[in-house]
């Protein structure tokens, strides 16, 4: 499967709904899960302030993903394991760089094609493997691209945390090497939504309304950012409205971290506890 779109968020979204509309049945680490193989990521214009997600990400998940990346304290919600600050700054703790590796390589060969990050330290991963395990980064038509592995990665919670601090390690490195960003590409082997995430369901042509605003009309509702309504609309074969679309009798699945609630003075995707 392939995703080709401009933003992150919008990336995001689209990979989110192919998974829950066109994804298998399957189990990771015992658990319930709708997933695509060997999904193909895109993104032309990567940007890691990206508005759509700054709409409709959740701060949590995206403040604990920041941490990951530029902390190098122990993760404990992943058993103890390094950072990704450690892997990319700090290589097994022996104060190798890697950001500034691939950077000071690039300056000196701009034709290189062995600027490449791993994360995977092999002597102490041992039960923990990271989900991204590889950058490569590469100068094209005086850009600069990156291209990223993944073995897993979980688009109904922690997804968009990833493709943000990504995009923000391209950005540094644009930043250095003194061009500017290109296209970034990621390779992901099971691209996923837990079930867990997964308990409210609707009925569309085919594709799942973003999101579950049925009977939570948005009605156009401005905020700081301007209309939502209009925002959502936006966003790449997704719709929103105060009712149900027509409906073609295709059950869809929802991620219930997609749902709208009112916060503050926002709409956001969280949680649904109704």
């Amino acid at each position: 499967m392939s995703v080709v779109a401009n933003t992150i968020g919008e990336t995001w979204l689209d990979i989110a709904r192919d998974i829950l509309a066109l994804g298998h049945e399957g189990t990771y680490d015992g658990i319930a899960m709708r997933e695509v193989l060997m999904a193909a990521l895109h993104v032309a214009q990567p940007a890691s302030r990206d508005e759509l997600i700054e709409l409709f990400a959740e701060p949590e998940r995206l403040a604990w993903m920041h941490a990951n990346f530029t902390d190098p304290t122990r993760v404990a919600e992943l058993g103890d394991a390094a950072s990704y600050a450690t892997r990319l700054y700090d290589y097994e703790n022996r104060g190798l760089d890697q950001v500034a590796g691939v950077a000071k390589k690039l300056i000196d060969d701009p034709t290189s094609r062995h600027a490449a990050i791993t994360t995977f330290q092999p002597l102490s991963d041992t039960t923990y493997i990271p989900c991204v395990s590889l950058l490569d980064l590469f100068i094209h038509g005086g850009r600069l691209s990156l291209s990223i592995y993944a073995h897993s990665i979980d688009f109904g919670a922690k997804g968009y945390g990833n493709l943000v601090e990504l995009a923000h390690i391209q950005e540094h490195v644009a930043n250095v090497v003194g061009l500017a960003v290109g296209p970034l590409t990621m390779i992901v082997k099971s691209a996923h939504v837990y079930e867990r995430n997964s308990t409210t369901y609707a009925t569309c042509s085919g594709k799942p309304v973003a999101p579950n605003i049925y009977g939570r009309s948005l009605g156009g509702r401005n905020t700081a950012k301007g209309s939502v309504t209009n925002r959502v609309r936006s966003v790449n074969r997704w719709s929103v409205a105060g009712r149900p679309p027509e409906a073609d009798g295709v059950a869809v699945t929802l991620v219930a971290s997609m749902m709208w609630r009112r916060s503050n003075t926002r709409w956001r995707f969280v949680a649904d506890t109704s």
